[in-house]
């Protein structure tokens, strides 16, 4: 057999489409890379064998066989088998960057038109194959017979269409005559009218796109650092050249550090910002593993959702016990993983405390104000169609006047889609009322920061316990107190008092009323 792609059909047959994605399988097989409303780029693919053999690939395997035939995946949305390596749409920037988007297609491979050699077609849906000199043909108003161009920026690209990516032999062993054909390619000039709405303009001539061995649609890649052929792998932070739990461990740590060195390695999605997405997506390749057929840790892979959201807010709090309640309400949309900010307080342990999910199969970690949550093994936090408590957050002293929420959050659900995390703007006071401030003028620290003395006025505070004045170091070690009632303005001397960030807390018998950060230059 040799398989080819008809570049003149894919040129002529390109159009641009406005479609309501509502269908799950769109987003399950990775038809667009979110819900709602999208813009897509149709096209016609047309295959030919123009070999002096059949492409026989046979009746698809049945659900029950599925692990047996490794070439094919089962599709839990149709109910039928698709055969990888077949066809796949790909979408290079103007650098021959492979965009994070495109689609691989091989639900029927069969004779759609043999009247070039008056063969008699034999092969269909249930029987799978090319007859030689006969062609098989996925028509452009096809579901799927497009790429995603939603969020795609005016500019030039190429638009591939490729067979038999990897080369591999049909059913009966029979390898291609020739793997150097079985490409076809398209430039496009992307630009966006008065309304935003995209259209395409052909450029010509098109060049090819070249491997990194420098070979016109060569199979050779270069691996993320860069190297041709190399082994560096997209997510292994560790460098071990695997792909395992204690990468997904180290990416958590380096979220909450909020210092991890963003590049191709470990940019999961390709947003250019490392967060719980990129960790999740590493957990969805480990708990998916399919040596063959892993699209799980095929990277970057971009998906968003802008119909399944979730909402945070504030529930309870104790000043006592020093914790604060997190409600969600996530109707639309179960959630596998989450990175939530607060601002007005110092994290010190988070506590899972819904009903809806396995406590055992999360693993919660926090440094500061954020808090990461990943569920393991394919659990989740499942759809609530009402709010409830879901997360306990304790902390150690507060860090202003208000407990509140930020909204610089993150979510992802188990179809590997990011969500919309919304959060509402109630805060809590962070003191009770045990003592009452005047919140613009209650405490005065001048010179902030200072070099060797400081001095703390204390204004219109209605004093109904004693006060002590406390100042922490980042690691919350107390490094100095003091009684500080019944006095309007306290000197303090930095007395070697090493260069950082401190915390200062005004506090009474029972609770802190007043934080703030003071500055060692």
């Amino acid at each position: 057999p040799d398989l080819i792609v008809d570049e003149e059909e894919l040129s002529n047959s390109l159009f641009v489409q406005k479609i309501e994605a509502i269908d799950p399988c769109f987003i399950e097989e990775q038809c667009v890379s979110g819900y709602g409303t999208r813009e897509i780029l149709r096209f016609t693919t047309k295959l030919a064998n123009i070999g002096d053999k059949d492409f026989f690939l046979g009746p698809p395997p049945s659900q029950e066989d599925i692990d047996d035939y490794p070439e094919w995946e089962w599709d839990p949305c149709h109910g039928h088998p698709h055969y990888e390596s077949y066809t796949e749409y790909v979408l290079y920037d103007e650098e021959q960057n492979e965009l994070p988007m495109g689609f691989k297609n091989g639900f029927c491979v069969m004779d759609f038109d043999c009247s070039a050699t008056g063969e008699t077609p034999k092969y269909s849906c249930a029987n799978q194959g090319i007859t030689a000199g006969c062609t098989d043909v996925y028509d452009r108003s096809l579901d799927c017979q497009w790429i995603d161009i939603t969020d795609l920026p005016e500019g030039k690209y190429t638009l591939v269409v490729r067979i038999n990516w990897e080369r591999r032999p049909d059913a009966l062993g029979n390898h291609e005559l020739n793997y150097n054909n079985n490409w076809a390619k398209v430039c496009l000039d992307l630009r966006r009218d008065g309304l935003g709405d995209a259209f395409v303009i052909r450029v010509d001539p098109c060049e090819g796109i070249t491997d990194c061995k420098g070979e016109i649609f060569g199979p050779a890649v270069a691996d993320c650092k860069g190297e041709c052929e190399g082994p560096a792998l997209k997510g292994d932070i560790q460098e071990d050249l695997e792909l395992n739990a204690a990468d997904v461990d180290l990416y958590l740590k380096e979220v909450l550090k909020e210092n991890i060195e963003i590049n191709q390695c470990t940019d999961l999605n390709g947003d250019s910002i490392l967060s719980i997405i990129d960790a999740a997506l590493l957990q969805f390749c480990i708990d998916n593993v399919d040596p063959i057929n892993n699209e799980f840790c095929e990277f970057p892979f971009a998906l968003e959702s802008a119909t399944d959201t979730a909402t945070i807010s504030l529930g309870a709090i104790n000043y006592d016990e020093k914790y604060v309640d997190l409600n969600i309400y996530n109707a639309t949309t179960d959630l596998s993983a989450f990175q939530l900010s607060l601002k007005g307080i110092d994290v010190s342990n988070v506590k899972l405390i819904t009903e809806n999910a396995d406590t055992s199969n999360i693993d919660l970690q926090f440094r500061n104000q954020l808090i990461t949550g990943l569920f393991k093994d394919g659990a989740s936090l499942s759809k609530r169609n009402q709010t409830e408590p879901f997360l306990r957050v304790y902390y150690g002293f507060t860090t202003s006047l208000e407990i509140c929420l930020s909204d610089k959050n993150e979510g992802i659900n188990s179809n590997r889609a990011k969500i919309q995390m919304n959060t509402t703007d109630d805060c809590y006071e962070a003191f009770s009322s045990v003592a009452t401030l005047d919140r613009k003028n209650a405490i005065q620290v001048f010179p902030n920061p200072f070099s060797t003395q400081t001095t703390f006025y204390f204004n219109n505070i209605s004093r109904n316990e004693p006060l002590q004045l406390e100042i922490y170091n980042l690691k919350g070690q107390t490094i100095f107190q003091s009684e500080v009632d019944g006095i309007e303005a306290f000197k303090f001397e930095r007395n070697g008092l090493e260069r950082g960030i401190y915390i200062y807390q005004i506090k009474t018998e029972r609770q802190t009323i007043f934080s703030g950060k003071l500055f060692a230059n």
